[in-house]
């Protein structure tokens, strides 16, 4: 059995293997990349938000003894990445709507690692509850942070950057989910302090990402066969989790 650290390595290393899936857009044509973005962002959608309900929370109110508890933190960190969101879009309108390139590159580079950042204390948090709840959180991760890199790859490439470097910042962004993940680990080994109010508090960012962030992205005018594809695309991620959390029950 792998402990808590080495999950947590394997993990920061394959969450920085999947920051260079953005290359995936200078293969792929722009009219291909449409078709699979908004699938891949309802399936992400699915995953965040069924790993807070069926995954992350379950295992907080056992650890915790108590669902008030559990849902109060959750409740903490979906106020606090809403009230984040708000701050980051205030920033961004007081810039102005001129063509700044470097400026918004920075902003994306910034708004990615403290993203990665929080993503990494949810999964060394999790590891530190059990294994299969790592696991299940990490799923979630990847699957939010596919379409995400994608995005942020061609946020960059316009910004000013060149393929290469768009690459190589989105892999170094992609370093802060590690630190998260070590700090996590070692807060929860060395000062031996309960992760599990943290781990309530990555849920609510998970849930907010997906219910705030994602599904409304959705919500474009498409075609209703490519809507009844969303909608199975985001099932297919919610019962994913579902399925996962029983073929990993081990919580200790």
């Amino acid at each position: 059995m792998l402990s808590p650290l080495v999950w947590t390595i394997l993990c920061g290393v394959g969450v920085a293997l999947v920051s260079l899936s953005g290359a995936v857009t200078l293969i792929v044509g722009e009219r291909v990349l449409r078709s699979l973005l908004l699938p891949l962002v309802a399936l992400s959608a699915g995953t965040l938000i069924g790993s807070a309900l069926f995954n992350m929370l379950p295992a907080v109110e056992e650890k915790l003894g108590q669902a008030r508890a559990a849902h109060a933190w959750m409740a903490v960190g979906f106020v606090l990445f809403f009230a984040f969101e708000q701050l980051v879009h205030w920033h961004h309108s007081k810039q102005g709507s001129a063509d700044h390139h470097h400026p918004m590159t920075l902003l994306v580079l910034l708004g990615d690692g403290l993203h990665k950042l929080v993503g990494g204390l949810a999964v060394g948090a999790a590891f530190s509850v059990s294994p299969a709840v790592g696991l299940t959180t990490f799923v979630a991760e990847v699957a939010h942070e596919i379409p995400h890199e994608l995005g942020d790859f061609g946020a960059l490439v316009h910004g000013g950057l060149t393929p290469a470097r768009a690459l190589l910042w989105n892999f170094l962004s992609a370093l802060p989910f590690l630190l998260g993940g070590l700090a996590a680990t070692w807060i929860a080994t060395a000062v031996q302090i309960s992760l599990a109010p943290l781990l309530a508090v990555a849920a609510g960012n998970f849930f907010y990402l997906g219910a705030v962030d994602l599904l409304p992205e959705l919500n474009r005018r498409s075609p209703i066969g490519a809507r009844i594809g969303h909608v199975f695309c985001f099932l297919l991620g919610l019962c994913g989790i579902f399925a996962l959390s029983f073929w990993l029950p081990d919580r200790h």
